[in-house]
């Protein structure tokens, strides 16, 4: 669906308003934000979606990525995507990157304990 929909508004619109699609209706916004991104939040938001799913979706499949690495610069890269949105004239963008940036921190943390749990003895 990401794909279909791309960055046109007009199209995610009309997909926000197909409720048997409900479903699939945040799958436009995972990726990295950007100025498309923050206007799609703020129509997936009308449509009565939770700041939490939106931030979530926005992640979406970062965890599997993770697995390549501890994953500490994927977080990292996450946290700095959503700052770039804290000042936002939008009230429901900056939430949204609040709740992005709570999610990359948790990922962020559960990275660095990885990290910590792989050193051998003889480094601590």
């Amino acid at each position: 669906m990401r794909e279909t929909v791309g960055d046109d508004l007009v199209l995610y619109r009309f997909l926000l308003k197909k409720k048997e699609l409900r479903t699939y209706h945040l799958d436009p916004l995972m990726g990295t934000p950007d100025d498309a991104w923050a206007r799609k939040v703020r129509w997936a938001i009308k449509a009565g979606h939770q700041v939490e799913s939106i931030a979530s979706q926005t992640i979406g499949g970062a965890e599997i990525l993770v697995v390549a690495g501890d994953g500490a610069s994927l977080w990292r890269g996450w946290c700095g995507a959503f700052e770039e949105f804290l000042e936002d004239e939008r009230t429901e963008v900056r939430e949204v990157a609040r709740e992005g940036i709570k999610l990359a921190c948790l990922g962020l943390r559960s990275a660095k304990e990885r990290r910590q749990k792989r050193k051998p003895m003889s480094s601590l």
